[in-house]
């Protein structure tokens, strides 16, 4: 598990992730994200919970987490999209 979060993230690359490979958990809430369909390329098999909550993206978010195969859990409450 990764936990980043609460820690006023702004501006996550979209290539953050590449080569955790094996990351099964990720917490990014309350991060100003800039996601794109390959932000989680790395983890398409192996990621089972995601969350995102109170997440700030500046663009809508579907594409990236389309992908996730093993995804299990997935918390999007109190998201914005910004512009």
């Amino acid at each position: 598990m990764l936990n980043v979060a609460d820690n006023r993230l702004v501006d996550v690359a979209a290539d953050a992730f590449v080569g955790l490979t094996a990351l099964e958990e990720l917490r990014l809430d309350g991060a100003r994200l800039s996601l794109t369909n390959n932000s989680f390329i790395s983890q398409r098999a192996t990621l089972k919970r995601l969350s995102l909550r109170r997440c700030n993206f500046t663009r809508p978010p579907w594409s990236s987490v389309a992908g996730l195969a093993a995804l299990q859990t997935l918390d999007m409450s109190e998201v914005s999209l910004l512009n």
